[in-house]
């Protein structure tokens, strides 16, 4: 499945999000739609089941419920926090669009409303005894308000036409918004959240048609030494290298994902094992090679290695245990020395 296919699965989250929001007459602020983006999109169990349980009760979500809720199983962090001040700033201009053109349609109202008023008047004011004189000051008056309203319409339309221009900039910044919010931000490959958007969909697709799929958890060996004697900051560099030489490998409907730390997982569709492990050994192998050198001295950093875990999706398999599995073959590589690649299958 590509990255790309996320952004779809997104946006029908998001209609599904404020159908939902508007049916339990919630009002869409920027966290109330994170949380109930979490529910529908199934991403946070135990969320999840909280809000099933309230929702069954019918004891409706009030701001300060769904706040306590955000705050009870929501992780904060850097990027969730940029992400919601960033939808913030949209759904503010957002707001302000609406509340403009809505101004417009109220005065267009008001002015149709006058203007019917008047022909109602005029309408009655006409009989047959009027001279031609009295005929023609009504025809001018109609013509002059026709005209009026005419030019009211007009400027509405131009008014209207460019909060559609100012709709469509905000629509394209909140969808890149959306994006930025599956992409993890140190690394620019996925993130935890399009990580398990991603696992959802290849595994149903998996399982409706009987392909195989596998699983790939890799770790960077030794990180926590190496940042122990390089900083931090020379750690976050080799973070983005070894992000970049994944995604170098990896192809097509290959989804690789910052799964947290120096973990990375990587889901191959329509992949077997002996494909998976291919991939993996031609990672290892890249990254393993590698001379590591800080640009700003050339200084050598040595190589790294990794070790990597592997796993085919089982019929009925859930998230957690084809994940698990993978973790367990990945633990076996390391407890096995490191810098290699050992697999879990059906078989």
């Amino acid at each position: 499945m590509k990255f790309e296919d996320s952004i779809n699965n997104a946006s029908r989250i998001s209609t599904a999000v404020l159908t939902q929001m508007a049916r339990h007459g919630v009002a869409a602020t920027p966290l109330a739609y994170h949380l109930w983006y979490l529910y529908i999109s199934d991403a946070n169990t135990e969320l999840h089941q909280a809000m099933d349980k309230l929702l069954a009760a019918k004891r409706g979500l009030l701001p300060t419920k769904i706040e306590q809720l955000y705050q009870q199983f929501v992780p904060i962090d850097s990027d969730n926090s940029r992400i919601t001040d960033q939808v913030a700033q949209v759904s503010q201009e957002v707001q302000h669009i609406i509340d403009d053109a809505s101004d417009e349609i109220s005065n267009t109202c008001s002015e149709a409303s006058r203007y019917t008023h008047e022909l109602d008047q005029t309408s009655n004011g006409i009989d047959e005894d009027l001279s031609a004189d009295e005929l023609r000051d009504i025809i001018n008056s109609l013509v002059k308000e026709t005209q009026h309203m005419m030019e009211h319409s007009s400027q509405m339309a131009l008014r209207l036409n460019t909060m559609s221009g100012e709709l469509t900039s905000v629509r394209t910044e909140f969808d890149q918004v959306k994006k930025e919010s599956l992409i993890d931000s140190l690394t620019g490959v996925a993130n935890r959240k399009a990580f398990d958007v991603n696992l959802t969909e290849s595994m149903r697709d998996a399982a409706e048609t009987d392909k195989p799929l596998c699983l790939i958890m890799a770790d960077i060996d030794h990180f926590k030494k190496f940042n122990d004697t390089h900083g931090h900051v020379v750690g976050d560099k080799v973070l983005r290298y070894v992000s970049k030489m994944l995604q170098r490998v990896l192809k097509g409907r290959d989804v690789v994902a910052r799964y947290g730390g120096e973990e990375f997982a990587i889901i191959l569709s329509d992949t077997p094992v002996s494909g998976a492990n291919s991939v993996a050994e031609e990672i290892r192998r890249t990254v393993a090679s590698a001379e590591l050198q800080l640009k700003s001295s050339a200084a050598s950093l040595g190589s790294i290695t990794m070790s990597f875990g592997i796993a085919d999706y089982l019929d009925g398999d859930s998230e957690e245990n084809f994940i698990q599995r993978a973790d367990a073959a990945l633990y076996d590589a390391k407890d096995s020395g490191r810098n290699q690649v050992k697999s879990v299958s059906a078989a």
